[in-house]
């Protein structure tokens, strides 16, 4: 079963600010790739305009069905970089 993974993009890239995708490798070998442009198109395009990828969230042992229906909801509601928790009181 892949991981499903969420990068947020700082500064946005064009209008993008999020890039969803899914690995059976490790996320963090994934993730170099992203880096040094050879991920996706998307990702390689954002680092050639100068924006830092940043691993936001992972979803471990899921259907590979699970990344489609992710970015059909939109990433930016899934952020914790965009949209952070306040602390929990007490």
């Amino acid at each position: 079963m892949p991981t499903v993974y969420l990068l947020h993009f700082d500064p946005p890239y064009r209008h993008m600010k999020h890039y969803i995708g899914a690995t059976e490798r490790r996320v963090v070998e994934r993730l170099g790739e992203h880096r040094m442009g050879i991920g996706g198109r998307t990702t390689r395009l954002a680092v050639e305009a100068g924006c830092k990828l940043e691993l936001a969230r992972i979803w471990e042992n899921v259907p590979w069905s699970f990344e489609r229906e992710l970015k059909g909801r939109g990433a930016k509601e899934l952020c914790p970089i965009c949209n952070p928790r306040p602390p929990k009181a007490g």
